[in-house]
């Protein structure tokens, strides 16, 4: 009896645990709460072994196909930017400015160099010393025309403020009329007002003068020296471009960031000069020695002023609009006055260095406009002028004058006056034995006018000089 039983008890347990629904049952009567793998429980999905070894090969195919996509990628680039640059240094033999690829109809607009970008200023250099050993050769500008221009970053943790363009030709591209202009922002969105200047200027004087071309004849244009009613219009379209720029400023930038604005156009015999603010603009004449072309003498004959809120002139109109000025005692420069105003934003009084800005809305309410004052100077005039003459007039006879202009933001007059900046210019220009090639003379000038020590406060630092004349 005792062998039938276990033999029964033996088979009875045989055929449990061959049978998957005994198994599920016994369990789930022995132990109710227990979690089965086979419940379809979220954690224990169905053939989840099955599943997760399938899951695992797909991980590996995927990650193995995108490494391989990687390594391709890399290979492509590192080779085209390989004959790129190949091509590139094939194509330039010498140094050319930043321009943009389609020019638009008034003219290419030409961008200074960045004396903070060390790989630029390497290959420029380089180029510059092969160039010249190979061919023996001065007086390449860095934007193929008559043209040099540099900015460098101040080593405060804001951007460059400053923003230049020099297009030549401009406007009338057969002619040999240029534009050059400099818009120094400042403010915490002092950068974003002065791009906005630099790319709408050009547009909007072309179409300020098209509106006088239209309406003068063509040969009144050609003796503009001498017509002054074509002048009076030129001087007005000068100053409603400078008043469309503040009116289209970005408005959520502009409320307390402005920037300068100072600018050469050239018409002929005429050069008008517009400026607003503490930026600068100058024209200046060299001497040169017809008979062996050695510079004589170099001079400023003219140089825009500083709009500054201590002059009688702009103090009286601040004032009559209810603006108010801080102007330091002496010992201390006049020139330091400041306008003061209640910004909104910063819940403050804030103060503004100049009595003249495009932006800056909440000064334009007190009495900092941005209309600039316009001159006008004459290219026969400044070759006549007695400046260069000596008490040898057979001397003179044999000697000519050649004209440059420059702009440049107070970073660069601050730190150097204009004699020093015309005469390092001109040395590179006309000295052709002594003088730098102009862009190893933009470095030399910008090393110049900033401080000996990195530690010291050095303001963004811009100029461009054009040859004319």
């Amino acid at each position: 009896a005792n062998k039938k039983e276990i033999d029964k008890m033996t088979t009875t347990a045989n055929d449990d645990y061959n049978n998957s629904k005994g198994i599920q049952q016994r369990k789930k009567q022995q132990f109710p709460n227990l979690i089965q793998k086979d419940n379809h429980h979220p954690l224990y999905p169905p053939n989840s072994h099955a599943t997760t070894a399938l899951s695992f090969s797909r991980r590996r195919r995927f990650y193995f196909i995108l490494f391989l996509i990687s390594v391709i990628t890399v290979c492509y680039v590192f080779t085209t930017s390989s004959s790129s640059s190949a091509t590139s240094k094939k194509k330039r033999a010498i140094p050319i400015a930043s321009t943009t690829s389609s020019c638009p109809p008034y003219g290419c607009p030409s961008y200074p160099l960045n004396y903070n970008d060390e790989s630029a200023a390497r290959y420029y250099k380089e180029t510059v010393q092969r160039y010249i050993e190979t061919n023996g050769l001065r007086g390449v500008f860095n934007s193929g025309t008559d043209v040099v221009s540099m900015t460098r970053d101040s080593n405060q943790p804001h951007p460059n403020q400053d923003r230049m363009v020099v297009i030549k030709p401009f406007w009338r591209l057969e002619k040999d009329y240029f534009l050059a202009a400099i818009f120094d922002g400042h403010g915490e969105f002092g950068h974003v007002v002065a791009e906005h200047a630099q790319k709408e200027a050009p547009r909007i004087l072309s179409l300020n003068l098209d509106l006088i071309f239209e309406a003068t004849p063509s040969s009144s244009l050609l003796t503009i020296a001498n017509n002054k009613a074509v002048q009076e219009q030129v001087k007005r379209a000068l100053i409603d471009t400078f008043r469309e720029l503040d009116a289209t400023a970005p408005p959520n930038y502009s409320i307390d960031g402005g920037c300068t604005g100072s600018l050469i156009l050239k018409l002929d015999d005429a050069i008008f000069i517009a400026n607003a603010g503490d930026s600068r603009s100058f024209i200046a004449t060299v001497l040169i020695a017809k008979d062996n072309n050695n510079l004589l003498t170099v001079n400023v004959p003219y140089i825009t002023r500083r709009d500054k809120p201590h002059l009688p002139d702009e103090k009286e109109r601040i004032e009559k609009m209810g603006g108010k000025i801080n102007t330091p005692k002496p010992p201390k420069p006049a020139a330091l006055s400041r306008v003061i105003a209640w910004s909104p934003r910063r819940k403050e009084n804030i103060a503004l260095a100049m009595s003249r800005s495009i932006g800056d809305s909440i000064w334009t309410k007190i009495g900092v406009i941005p209309d600039p004052i316009v001159d006008v100077v004459y290219i026969s005039d400044l070759k006549n002028k007695k400046e260069h003459d000596d008490d040898d007039d057979e001397k003179k006879k044999n000697d000519n004058v050649q004209l440059f202009a420059v702009v440049g933001s107070d970073g660069i007059f601050d730190a150097r006056t204009k004699e020093f900046v015309a005469k390092f210019i001109a040395d590179s220009l006309y000295d052709r034995k002594n003088g730098d090639y102009p862009i190893l003379m933009a470095y030399k000038l910008i090393e110049k006018a900033s401080p000996m020590k990195e530690s010291f406060y050095r303001d963004d630092i811009s100029f461009a000089a054009v040859q004319f004349g």
